[in-house]
């Protein structure tokens, strides 16, 4: 069986879930014709931890969009994105494509969601317990944010820092997210004395001071464990 191509922008944008035999079978279906078949490590991008299955960050969209709108506005032709059939690569590959559609074409969250649900694998996103009763978010649920951090211009494609953002979560910086015009989230200090992994990158409290003072921080609200660290 050919591997099918869906249109999200006629003549413009499409995209396939593919095995390495199917992209031949592609190519070959398309030789001489108007088409690009592309990919990416973008969607797959996305650093796990321990057990969980998170969404690629707002980074990550913003550097995908960036790059398709501009081939798809200056390049003829159609575009073809391709992407693994493994169902976390289909998830977060579904998720950058939908994104993409709603902040430039002017997909609902709904619509955009509903297109990628009917025609892949889309697993949902848990949290570090990988427990789906403790908590399950959709790629819809993901653009709904998304469509609200765009509307109230928390999260705007012109104004945004993405050299800002990547260096702020950066775990050696202290792997610091700003969430809204107002909050900043990051992984709490742990003291030298407590225990960690070998591998894991943790800064005890003074370290972080004068980075969240330079942050307009004024106030931190704890939620970790009361003895990671003495206040």
């Amino acid at each position: 069986m050919e591997p099918k191509v869906f249109f999200l922008v006629p003549g413009k944008l499409a995209c396939a879930c593919v095995d390495a035999a199917e992209v031949d079978v592609l190519t070959r279906r398309v030789d001489g014709s108007n088409v690009r078949f592309v990919s990416s490590g973008l969607h797959k991008s996305y650093r796990q931890r321990t057990k969980e299955f998170g969404p690629v960050d707002i980074s990550i969209i913003h550097r995908f969009c960036n790059a398709f709108v501009h081939r798809i506005r200056t390049q003829p032709g159609a575009l073809v994105y391709l992407f693994e059939k493994d169902p976390k690569s289909q998830t977060n590959a579904s998720l950058l494509l939908s994104s993409l559609m709603v902040l430039y074409f002017g997909w609902s969250p709904k619509k955009a969601a509903t297109f990628f649900k009917d025609r892949f694998q889309l697993n949902p996103y848990t949290d570090a317990f990988g427990s789906k009763e403790q908590c399950e978010l959709t790629v819809e649920d993901c653009l709904v944010g998304l469509q609200h951090a765009s509307d109230l211009e928390w999260y705007s494609p012109s104004n945004f820092d993405l050299q800002i953002y990547r260096s702020l979560s950066d775990p050696w910086m202290g792997d610091i997210t700003q969430i809204c015009p107002k909050i900043f989230v990051f992984k709490g200090p742990l003291s030298p004395l407590y225990p960690r992994d070998k591998h894991e990158v943790a800064h005890p409290p003074s370290s972080y001071i004068p980075l969240l003072q330079s942050l307009g921080v004024t106030t931190v609200i704890r939620f970790n464990d009361q003895d990671t660290y003495d206040r």
